[in-house]
């Protein structure tokens, strides 16, 4: 994989390649955290996506209602995306979600 960004934290670069995730789905998922990896939900029915841990968690997260039902997207432990505790998505919306290290923002 291609590197796309380098970060110097604490006096030591980190490389960060650059891996996408995309899930075409009709079911409640609960997001992956693997490190450096950037997901896509593309929701084409009623589901709920849930995303992982806000803290130590750098990926961005893409959910797009691609389909005629309401999608949510709800938060763990108690966290939440500017100041809302759920999201939800009319048919054609989409959300991009990254962490402040404490909770989500939505872009």
């Amino acid at each position: 994989m291609a590197k796309v960004l380098t970060l110097t934290t604490d006096g030591r670069n980190l490389e960060i390649e650059n891996r996408i995730t995309t899930l075409l789905t009709t079911q409640n998922v609960t997001a992956g955290s693997a490190i450096g990896t950037d997901y896509i939900f593309l929701c084409t029915g009623n589901c709920t996506i849930t995303l992982p841990t806000a803290v130590s968690n750098f990926n961005k997260y893409t959910v797009k209602n691609a389909g005629v039902a309401i999608v949510t997207i709800v938060f763990t432990a108690g966290q939440n995306a500017d100041d809302s505790t759920t999201i939800s998505l009319n048919p054609g919306e989409a959300r991009e979600f990254i962490s402040n290290n404490t909770n989500w923002l939505i872009l």
